[in-house]
């Protein structure tokens, strides 16, 4: 099952590109940050054939979180995790003879205070309670990029580190997921609380945002019921062909020629 993650920064003008992603990627579960959408703005107008959508807005200046999920996966949405006012969207994927686990895509703001840290601990209290694999993915705007050296002088990044220890979770993204000319950054994060259902995870480059995609691909032990493809047919058991000659002719405009043959 292939599950990503992107700063689309503004959904409403990006949803064909966003519509292209799903489709040649074969995703079945993305999640996006900062929306930009207003709690008035209609579903119908973001929806995308195919998918299913899981939206919380917040305003059309920024924020907001969104999950798009492949209709042939059975799914809920776990809206009765208290968030404590986090942007965050869950939901549980029900696979069929399979145990269910929860994608968990989250946004933080860069301004949000360090009390966030707090809350989204609380929300993986309660996660963790359930005794579900989870997956947390999102812009957290936790720069990990020095991660491997041990050496995170960030505040925020420092925090983050110790939830994610805390609960166990593997942060699997190494690569920078924003880059400038003159930094680059890994503030796009996938953790899992089950490293071992996880194929493969990285980074992939897109054009429409600032930020690069991540994903993983997970191990999907049910079955994922395949898109119905119609095929159209025709007999050729009655085929006549002289009448289709002598059709073929007229159409042709072979009028004179067909009388000819008669």
């Amino acid at each position: 099952m292939a599950i990503a993650s992107l700063n689309v920064n503004g959904m409403r003008s990006h949803l064909d590109e966003i519509k292209t992603l799903l489709i040649q990627l074969g995703l079945h579960i993305l999640a996006l940050n900062e929306i930009k959408i207003d709690p008035l703005y209609p579903k119908e107008l973001t929806s995308i054939p195919g998918y299913n959508q899981v939206r919380l807005e917040r305003s059309n200046h920024g924020g907001g979180v969104a999950i798009y999920i492949k209709e042939n996966i059975r799914f809920k949405h776990r809206n009765d995790i208290p968030t404590n006012g986090l942007e965050t969207v869950c939901i549980e994927v029900e696979p069929p003879k399979a145990k269910s686990f929860l994608v968990l895509a989250w946004y933080r703001p860069p301004s949000d205070t360090i009390e966030t840290f707090d809350k989204i601990e609380k929300v993986l209290s309660y996660l963790d309670t359930e005794g579900k694999e989870f997956i947390l993915l999102g812009d957290t705007n936790c720069d990990f990029s020095s991660k491997e050296n041990y050496c995170l002088t960030d505040g925020n990044s420092k925090h983050l580190s110790n939830i994610y220890n805390i609960y166990s979770l593997e942060q699997l993204i190494k690569d920078p997921t924003r880059a400038t000319c003159s930094s680059s950054t890994i503030i796009d994060h996938i953790a899992t609380s089950c490293v071992k259902n996880i194929i493969e995870s990285g980074v992939y480059e897109v054009g429409m945002s600032d930020h690069y995609m991540v994903y993983c691909i997970r191990k999907f032990n049910g079955t994922i019921e395949k898109d119905h493809k119609i095929i159209k047919t025709r007999k050729m058991k009655n085929f006549n062909q002289d009448a289709f000659y002598l059709t073929f002719q007229i159409s042709a405009g072979s009028i004179s020629s067909v009388k000819l043959m008669m």
